[in-house]
């Protein structure tokens, strides 16, 4: 989306730091009742899109990156009321199954 274009690029020239908030997740499921590797397909393409706005936008510094992995992409339903980022849902998954810190950040690798 273009107004999504114009405050990324408008975060990058002030040198902010951001967060992508991806929306909606539920709809991925409920709604379009894609399975899990098309969903994936899906979350991975909007973020490459992302991803390329800010390698155009970097002008000679290092380009900036979103992903999961980073921690700066989080992952949200309004509808439902959940949010998590990859971090947060590997915390809950290792309370949930009693994992010790070591399992949980191997899953993070």
């Amino acid at each position: 989306m273009a107004g999504t274009v114009r405050v990324l690029k408008h975060a990058i020239q002030e040198n902010q730091s951001f967060i992508v908030v991806l929306n909606k997740i539920d709809r991925l499921i409920l709604e379009l009742k894609l399975p899990p590797g098309d969903a994936y397909f899906k979350i991975r393409s909007v973020l490459d899109e992302i991803n390329e706005v800010l390698a155009s936008t970097a002008h000679g510094s290092a380009p900036l990156r979103v992903s999961p992995e980073l921690g700066n992409v989080c992952f949200m339903s309004t509808m439902i009321g959940f949010s998590f980022t990859l971090l947060s849902f590997a915390r809950m998954y290792e309370e949930f199954y009693g994992m010790s810190e070591k399992h949980s950040k191997a899953m993070l690798a």
